[in-house]
Parts: structure tokens; C-alpha cells; sequence
């Protein structure tokens, strides 16, 4: 994922990352019933986390000093472990509430959320 964020640009491969996740949340939800569609979907979800994780980290890291990197990137990684600590407890209720649909619809909802904060995003050359 480094080499496509170097190749396409951190914006690209975020955006690319997004579109990766969109279409793993379909699959998962629309055709939950199919184990080979579920395990395709959760395929693409790991490639669409990795591809948002390295861009944003050089999209994070291209917006601050030398001397801010280590503590707030430091601090974007707790922020995320923490946020995946807590989308893993609630995922369990959610799953048992809505099924795969239910799971895959809140995650497309986070997904636009952040496709929209990146369309937004003005980085500094």
C-alpha cells in the first residue's frame, strides 16, 4: 500500500481505499447469505483498511513539522486502536440486532462520512 500511495498520491489511494470499502460493505450486505461473497467482501474490507490507513497516515504526516510527527501520529494510532476496540464491542450487539445488513449499512454510513471529509480535505503542498 506504501507503493501505491507513492505512486497515485495519498488523496488517490485514500479515495481508491474508500471505493475498495464501499464494495466490500455491499457485498456483505446485500448478499450475506453467500459465505464466498461474505469471505470476498471481508477480502476487499482488509485491502480498503490498509489502503485509508497508509494514505491518511501520509496524508496526517504532510500537514505537520518534523518535531509534531512521532506524538501526534502516535496519538492517531491510539485513536484508531481505540475506535476499532469499540466498533469491535458494538459490532456484536449491532450483528445480533441487524444481521451482515444491518453491520454493512452503518459501516457504508462511516465510509461516506469519510469519503466526504477527504473530498474536503486542502492539503498543503
Amino acid at each position: 500500500m506504501g507503493v501505491l500511495t507513492d505512486r497515485l498520491g495519498p488523496r488517490t489511494a485514500a479515495l481508491a481505499g474508500l471505493l475498495t470499502l464501499v464494495a466490500a460493505v455491499a457485498l456483505t450486505g446485500l448478499a450475506s447469505q453467500n459465505m464466498g461473497s461474505v469471505t470476498f467482501g471481508l477480502i476487499l474490507l482488509g485491502l480498503g483498511w490498509s489502503a485509508t490507513t497508509v494514505a491518511g497516515s501520509t496524508l496526517l504526516v504532510a500537514t505537520l513539522t518534523p518535531a509534531e510527527r512521532v506524538p501526534v501520529q502516535g496519538f492517531s494510532d491510539a485513536t484508531m486502536s481505540l475506535a476499532g476496540a469499540l466498533g469491535s464491542a458494538a459490532a456484536g450487539p449491532v450483528m445480533g440486532l441487524t444481521g451482515y445488513s444491518g453491520v454493512s449499512a452503518l459501516a457504508a454510513a462511516v465510509v461516506a462520512a469519510a469519503a466526504v471529509a477527504l473530498l474536503r480535505l486542502r492539503v498543503p503542498r
